[in-house]
């Protein structure tokens, strides 16, 4: 990646505040940069 540019990842808690849905929709606009991972203890 150039040094301007981020790669996001957020690991799904299975936490309620809706932020999951917000980053899928995200990684719909930019699925290169932008993924996220289930994670449940």
């Amino acid at each position: 990646l150039p040094i301007d540019e981020l790669e996001y990842w957020f690991i799904n808690d299975g936490s309620t505040d809706g932020s999951l849905s917000e980053m899928q929709k995200l990684n719909t606009l930019d699925p290169q940069q932008v993924h996220y991972v289930f994670f449940f203890t």
